[in-house]
């Protein structure tokens, strides 16, 4: 994080982990004028939140010699209210090692 924003901007983006959630419980954001600094910063709370999936499946529709394409599906993790997106890597190993994004798609958060 570098601590600037350009003129005319009202939103940043803090990289992922640039710090860590344990250390840090709130985001606060306060105006500086050339008169002095808002005495009154306005301030939310930090939720660091992640699921884990607890199953999925793939079925590979690809019938030539070390091609993959085919229909990926996982059973939704419980409590997924606060949760936006999903995103589907390809991977060399379980751990997701080299992945590369392959999907992201909006959380139905109506079922």
């Amino acid at each position: 994080m570098d601590g600037g924003v350009s003129s005319g901007y009202n939103s940043l983006t803090v990289e992922a982990d640039a710090a860590s959630a344990a250390d840090f419980g709130h985001i606060v954001s306060c105006m500086e004028s050339s008169l002095c600094e808002q005495t009154m910063p306005a301030a939310t709370s930090l939720a660091d939140v992640s699921k884990s999936i607890p199953a999925v499946s793939f079925q590979d529709l690809n019938l030539d010699a070390n091609h993959v394409g085919g229909d990926v599906s996982w059973t939704p993790p419980k409590g997924v209210a606060v949760i936006k997106t999903c995103e589907t890597y390809l991977a060399t190993d379980a751990a997701g090692s080299a992945g590369a994004l392959a999907a992201s798609m909006a959380v139905d958060t109506n079922g």
